[in-house]
């Protein structure tokens, strides 16, 4: 799982008292939602009831603790599940641009990969989706930004050149009935909206609608997944239909099946530079900076490893 560093440190000292089977989902800004158990055994004394509530209490101060009740036949012998969960999402403007950070795992529902278009399947939950749909829609920024971690048009269903599991999908295309509502939903808002996207290793730029798109980055220190294997065969450029809606994949990174997997290591990252003024002083050197009409958002994508930029995508506000 992703923990925040704060979180780590926290998790070291408990690892080291006892604490087994702690996992998490990603986070953003925080940590939001942790699972794990306090297992005594007889080959460890060092744990009771005692001191297994003083670590929650510890713990309760900054999270929710919810004690999970579990059928008495499937509870490990001489064990306590707690939960720790709550909704991190949040928003910023800064000039002209709105920042909308997404949970897209603390309320998130089961998927069924054999049933991708479920009504009503959601992985923010009610809440967060009204949220973000209310904060947009009164909203008088030019550009917004929604940060999601996982891709939003590319499927994640391989495992980057291992079997991956039944049901594997990370990505928004397991909830096209969600995915639907958003994407009719920021059309009508007549402005850009940026999709900013992770997980998947692979970089990729996507035109989804005349001001909906989606960018996403990576990887950082991973192997590239292949897009053959692991993306639904997506093609490297070109108009590629996901789930239903046609998305014209603009640039990407990616990978052949033929090469071997250590030999999969094409870093790249993503620099995005809003204009919304230019300089044009009365004098040479001077400064004076003058507003464009229509700003622009430039999304620059380099190698990781040289630095030398490979592609760029400039989205200029609707006249």
């Amino acid at each position: 799982g992703c923990f925040g560093t704060d979180f780590i440190q926290n998790f070291t000292k408990l690892s080291n008292m006892g604490v087994h089977g702690l996992s998490s989902g990603p986070f953003v800004a925080k940590l939001h939602c942790v699972f794990f158990y306090f297992k005594k055994s007889r080959q460890n004394k060092r744990w009771s009831e005692t001191k297994m509530q003083r670590v929650v209490n510890e713990l309760s101060k900054r999270y929710c603790i919810i004690q999970i009740g579990m059928p008495e036949e499937n509870k490990l012998e001489n064990t306590i599940d707690y939960r720790a969960s709550s909704i991190s999402k949040s928003a910023s403007l800064l000039a002209n641009c709105e920042f909308f950070l997404l949970d897209t795992r603390g309320a998130r529902q089961m998927h069924d990969t054999s049933r991708p278009h479920q009504p009503n399947l959601t992985m923010l939950g009610m809440d967060q989706r009204k949220w973000l749909m209310e904060s947009m829609d009164k909203s008088d920024a030019d550009f917004f930004f929604v940060v999601s971690s996982v891709p939003f048009m590319i499927p994640h269903r391989g495992a980057g050149g291992f079997e991956a599991a039944s049901n594997k999908e990370e990505a928004w295309t397991a909830f096209l009935d969600e995915r639907k509502k958003l994407i009719a939903f920021w059309d009508t808002l007549k402005r850009p909206v940026f999709v900013m996207t992770g997980d998947l290793h692979n970089s990729f730029a996507i035109q989804i609608t005349d001001r909906v798109w989606e960018f996403c980055s990576g990887p950082h220190n991973s192997v590239n997944h292949v897009p053959s294997l692991d993306e639904d065969n997506r093609p490297a450029t070109g108009i590629y239909n996901s789930g239903g809606q046609p998305c014209d994949i603009r640039w990407s990174t990616y990978v052949l099946e033929d090469l071997p997997r250590l030999q999969r290591l094409y870093p790249h990252y993503l620099v995005v530079q809003v204009n919304n003024v230019f300089n044009m002083p009365q004098q040479l050197g001077g400064k004076r900076l003058v507003a464009y009409p229509h700003p622009q958002v430039i999304f620059q994508y380099h190698e990781g490893r040289t630095g030398k930029m490979v592609y760029a995508e400039s989205v200029v506000l609707p006249r």
